[in-house]
């Protein structure tokens, strides 16, 4: 077995230590000390390694990657008097974000580590050391999925003279994919018909009524806005898929870590 583990460049080097068959024998307790300054000398570099509960993982990343240059961007277009950015561009943005966490939290290179020591590990893990199953890749694999999760669906701008009734009808609809369930559905789209209702208002109020279209133009709705609230939906509505392959990823009070390199 010794062989084994280093055929596969799991053990850099090692040494044999004889202990005695007594453990009155102090002899023992002096080698075993040898061995343990042995080990503390042979002790590679900090791992590197950072720990975030999974949603915390989700939230910061958004935060950090994502809504800073959205809310720039926001402010920069209101601004210079500029109308929305498009819908598309948006989410691509927002997923491709996603797309990079759900690589840094799966990275094939945490599979090389050999980490923890099993007798510190715990279920769950804690700040400091992982479970077991941490950097296996099935559990690897559930975690890129549970980050993929919060993805949601492409929104094409539609054509320019395209009728404000159908357009809204089109935005509730898709809306509608963003909720998990029929019972989180109506705050979402009660919050998106109220920033359409003050679109339509706002339109009216400029126009006086004298206008042969039927309501705002595309470019006069608040895309940015609307996904604005999809996406902090699609956050708050934390619904992960089906439990960890690994029992042990879950801790005591049903959190789940997301360990990953530190220069990410």
């Amino acid at each position: 077995m010794l062989q084994d583990l280093i055929s596969a460049q799991l053990i850099s080097d090692y040494t044999i230590v004889e202990l005695p068959g007594s453990t009155n024998d102090l002899q023992g307790t002096r080698r075993i000390s040898e061995a343990v300054g042995w080990l503390v000398s042979q002790y590679p570099n900090s791992l590197e390694l950072c720990s975030q509960l999974l949603q915390e993982y989700i939230e910061d990343g958004i935060d950090r990657e994502f809504g800073k240059r959205f809310y720039y961007d926001w402010k920069e277009r209101r601004s210079a008097g500029l109308p929305s950015q498009e819908p598309g561009v948006i989410i691509e943005l927002y997923n491709s974000v996603l797309q990079f966490l759900s690589d840094v939290a799966s990275s094939e290179h945490l599979c090389d580590l050999s980490w923890p020591i099993t007798e510190f590990s715990e279920p769950g893990g804690n700040k400091l050391l992982p479970h077991l199953q941490w950097n296996m890749p099935d559990h690897l694999a559930w975690l890129k999925k549970a980050v993929l999760f919060f993805q949601i669906p492409y929104l094409d701008l539609p054509p320019l003279g395209a009728p404000w009734l159908p357009v809204c009808h089109m935005i509730f609809q898709y809306v509608s994919q963003i909720a998990s369930s029929s019972n989180t559905r109506p705050l979402i789209q009660s919050q998106v018909e109220n920033l359409l209702s003050k679109t339509y208002q706002k339109w009216k109020n400029e126009t006086s009524g004298n206008s042969d279209e039927d309501g705002p133009s595309v470019h006069d709705i608040p895309w940015d806005n609307i996904l604005a609230v999809c996406i902090d939906h699609k956050l708050r509505d934390w619904k992960p898929p089906k439990l960890p392959i690994a029992p042990e990823a879950v801790s005591e009070d049903g959190q789940i870590r997301v360990y990953f390199f530190k220069e990410h």
